[in-house]
């Protein structure tokens, strides 16, 4: 009697166990949510990430609401805001997944997390490759922006990640748009001058042989060397 009492005993005590899990798990608000971004409402759904939190507050330690919420910006990212480059919500998905692959102990949402960070990195180099390539020196700092948001995003998934080749393209780029700077007004940039020398210094001491940026190199210093030739040949005719 007393066993089968032990027995009822610890039944109900792990029925109370589970119910209370239960109500700690269950958030109203989070479905309603996943109900919105399966329907693709995905301004809507994004509404209610705060919501969630609100209501819920365990959730901000829960690596499957970062998952969603990383979805749901990175949706809106891709559909909404077109990719573009100032899209907020690009950012707020890389947050996400970062918090989801912090908080994910088993794994169970790994695979998926490091898709999309990789797919995001990929979206920040290719955007700074983008600038580089139109010879935007109107943009030119939002390079460095975009390249480092890149490095930070690979190095959070791939620790051992060498840069090396990306490097020297970053570098040889931004030299060619300082030189190209410099060249559209050679007496009051000054400055990107010396900084297109040190971009194409920082790819050919990862790579010597780098032809590109020993090329480039040689010409900025041989057309110093013109330039200071005529300003001494302008000096001497003003003497005379």
């Amino acid at each position: 009697m007393k066993q089968n009492l032990k027995i009822l005993f610890l039944f109900v005590f792990a029925m109370l166990v589970m119910t209370a899990h239960s109500q700690t798990e269950y958030c109203p608000e989070m479905q309603l949510l996943l109900q919105k971004y399966k329907q693709k409402e995905y301004a809507g759904a994004k509404s209610y990430l705060d919501t969630v939190i609100q209501k819920c507050p365990e959730r901000k330690d829960d690596a499957y609401y970062w998952h969603i919420s990383g979805f749901i910006n990175l949706d809106i990212f891709k559909l909404v805001d077109n990719r573009s480059p100032v899209s907020k919500s690009r950012e707020q998905a890389v947050n996400s997944f970062l918090n989801s692959k912090k908080l994910d102990n088993k794994d169970k949402y790994a695979d998926h997390n490091s898709q999309a960070l990789k797919f995001l990195a990929s979206t920040y180099y290719n955007d700074a490759i983008l600038i580089l390539q139109n010879m935007d020196t109107l943009h030119f700092e939002e390079i460095k922006s975009f390249y480092q948001k890149y490095k930070d995003i690979t190095s959070a998934i791939s620790p051992d990640y060498k840069f090396d080749q990306k490097e020297i393209e970053i570098n040889y780029g931004l030299g060619m748009l300082y030189k190209a700077k410099y060249e559209n007004n050679k007496k009051g940039y000054r400055n990107y001058m010396d900084s297109s020398i040190s971009c194409f210094n920082r790819a050919i001491t990862i790579n010597p042989n780098d032809y590109s940026s020993n090329y480039n190199l040689g010409i900025i210093y041989h057309n110093l060397g013109v330039d200071i030739i005529l300003d001494d040949l302008e000096i001497d005719a003003d003497l005379e």
